[in-house]
């Protein structure tokens, strides 16, 4: 089946752009591929193709938990952030 869905799950149009938004993800998660992919409910080949651009349509649900995760970690990194801030006597952030 071609298109924008496969097996009933939608998905983006195919973007390298992506790709490498989900890899700089990866990175900035400090996650294994391992403990995201299973985070994700995804397999480990799964996310590492999406990561090399070896899938390009990726499924919607997969890109909207993705960006739940990465709001979640961020306003964790941002809390920490605040508290360094605190410590060093910094400014505001």
């Amino acid at each position: 089946m071609s298109g924008n869905r496969k097996w009933g799950r939608a998905r983006t149009a195919p973007s390298t752009r992506t790709n490498r938004l989900i890899a700089e993800a990866v990175r900035a998660l400090r996650y294994s591929i391992a403990e995201l992919s299973a985070g994700l409910g995804i397999t480990y080949v799964t996310l590492f193709n999406y990561r090399r651009g070896r899938r390009t349509r990726i499924p919607v649900g997969f890109v909207r938990a993705l960006s739940r995760l990465l709001r979640r970690r961020g306003k964790r990194l941002l809390r920490l952030a605040r508290m360094l801030s605190g410590v060093a006597g910094g400014g505001r952030m």
